[in-house]
């Protein structure tokens, strides 16, 4: 049925995404903030597109952070409070799209900021 419908898709470790009909990954600018009980999201199922865009909203508020810091962050930004290992790699993957974007960088300190 999906297939049929023709919709856009993004893969991360063989975990796929389907996005509604109008909406473009690349241009994607929001994120959704995990809730809680049963409405609670597995850090597994946030695509790389939602990570960048929270961890693009950490930076314009911290300004530049160090990378653990900045995944940490992410993670919270995300709702995960504690950043354990899925809230960590879905934070990881949304810094390595925003690097691919070409929307942060490392400063000469090492800090990840906003380019």
């Amino acid at each position: 049925l999906l297939t049929s419908m023709k919709l856009q898709t993004t893969e991360r470790e063989g975990v796929v995404w389907y996005w509604h009909s109008g909406q473009d990954p690349d241009t994607y600018a929001g994120f959704r903030i995990s809730g809680a009980g049963l409405s609670k999201r597995d850090a597994a199922d946030v695509p790389a597109q939602e990570a960048a865009n929270a961890l693009c909203e950490v930076l314009r508020e911290q300004i530049a952070l160090p990378e653990e810091d900045l995944l940490r962050e992410t993670a919270k930004k995300l709702g995960y409070p504690r950043a354990g290992g899925g809230a960590r790699n879905a934070a990881a993957d949304g810094l390595s799209l925003a690097v691919s974007r070409g929307l942060t960088a490392q400063d000469r300190n090492g800090c990840w900021t906003l380019k």
